[in-house]
């Protein structure tokens, strides 16, 4: 989560691929590492607010730092390096705007 300017480096790279094409992004995290996870999950309250003191140019500019596609996988445990790789094949195949835990079973 290093800043860069006004905004966390994996940011920069969640929009970058965005821009590129990609229609999911996945996130394979500690289970006690939610940094990730909950920087790119969505403010209802916020929006809700927003919308209803109709600050749209501000609603439109929280709902476009958030990717249009996400899901959060959380590794149960400490492994070796390269062990989160298959819980991104346990990732959920549609995931819109919405932060999705799955656990890998041992």
């Amino acid at each position: 989560m290093l800043p860069i300017v006004d905004k966390p480096l994996i940011q920069y790279a969640a929009e970058e691929a965005l821009q590129a094409g990609a229609e999911k992004l996945v996130f394979i995290t500690g289970y006690a590492k939610r940094a990730i996870e909950d920087h790119f999950d969505s403010d209802h309250e916020l929006e809700k607010e927003l919308e209803a003191q109709g600050k749209h140019d501000l609603l439109d500019a929280v709902r476009a730092s958030c990717p249009r596609m996400r899901a959060a996988s959380t590794s149960a445990s400490r492994r070796r390096s390269g062990s989160a790789t298959p819980c991104s094949a346990r990732a959920p195949r549609s995931a819109t705007n919405h932060s999705s835990s799955t656990s890998p079973t041992t």
